[in-house]
């Protein structure tokens, strides 16, 4: 399925545009779609319920930013509507295309983009002059190649990249789930200290946003992987680690944070480090017979 990409731009740059659709049809037919829709604006600097849906349809947005378009209301609205959906990780690339121009000396600046593009921003670059359009449209197709490449790269990578930005942007939660699935994939194309290093990231994201809960089913994914290819030291760690997030929490997850105790000691026994093993056994016995379950105190107590 092709993928689409949303082109945002003023009318009076048409003529440039329909250049672009042409490129875009004749070396990206079948991988992308442009989604042109400024015959579809409404006056004023409202943007419809259908552009916003067309934009939220795309994984891709490409800007045209000219001496015509950065006063436009809509394309400006456009791009702020675009970059916020990029930073909630829906967008996956922007492509901004910047209207340039030579000086006396021949010098190749920028127009003016105001507060939305400063002049070290990476784009694209677009020539009013059009005998170089030609020019200015192979320098587009790297940035449309670039772009392809990244949003066909494997699931991991994106999950991983886009869980950056929503870090970036103060969605916690949603930056620990992204990466918690990305760890999820990663283990099992066998990639796993890279599938490790996204759980730490997923368990420092969630203990951002004080979810608890899920920092704590990380940890415990952590330690039963290390246990499983017998790296017993750092499976204690994360079961030590999971234990003192669930301290200050005892009253909701008591039962998990003696279970925690317990693999510790579990452990630590089987590495023969009798000290440490009896001081988490009892420490988990002790949780257990707190709150009622004693059963397992007593199973605890057996195993001492």
């Amino acid at each position: 399925m092709a993928e689409k990409m949303f082109i945002s731009y003023s009318t009076k740059d048409i003529e440039f545009i329909r250049a672009i659709e042409d490129l875009i049809a004749t070396k990206y037919l079948g991988k992308i779609t442009p989604v042109v829709s400024a015959d579809e604006k409404m006056p004023g600097s409202a943007i419809s319920d259908k552009i916003i849906g067309h934009i939220q349809d795309c994984r891709i947005f490409l800007i045209l930013i000219t001496e015509n378009s950065k006063t436009n209301p809509t394309v400006m609205n456009e791009l702020g509507f675009a970059n916020a959906l990029y930073y909630m990780g829906s967008i996956d690339v922007i492509i901004p295309i910047i209207e340039r121009y030579y000086d006396s000396e021949g010098k190749d600046i920028f127009i003016d983009t105001g507060a939305f593009f400063n002049k070290n921003i990476d784009s694209a670059f677009y020539y009013p002059d059009k005998d170089k359009w030609k020019e200015c449209l192979q320098n587009i197709d790297s940035y449309i190649y670039n772009a392809f490449q990244h949003i066909t790269k494997p699931e991991f990578q994106q999950l991983i990249e886009k869980a950056s930005r929503l870090s970036y942007t103060g969605n916690n939660w949603e930056a620990g789930e992204n990466y918690r699935i990305a760890a999820d994939s990663l283990f099992k194309v066998s990639k796993f200290d890279e599938a490790i290093d996204a759980i730490k990231k997923s368990i420092n994201e969630y203990r951002k946003n004080e979810s608890f809960w899920e920092a704590h089913v990380q940890y415990s994914k952590l330690a039963k992987h290390c246990e499983k290819v017998n790296n017993y030291h750092e499976a204690i760690a994360y079961y030590i680690s999971r234990g003192e997030l669930l301290e200050n929490h005892k009253e909701d997850y008591s039962w998990e944070l003696a279970k925690s105790y317990e693999n510790a000691g579990r452990l630590y026994k089987k590495i023969k480090d009798t000290k440490n093993s009896v001081k988490y056994y009892n420490k988990a016995k002790d949780i257990y017979k707190e709150d009622g379950y004693n059963d397992e105190s007593d199973r605890i107590e057996e195993i001492l």
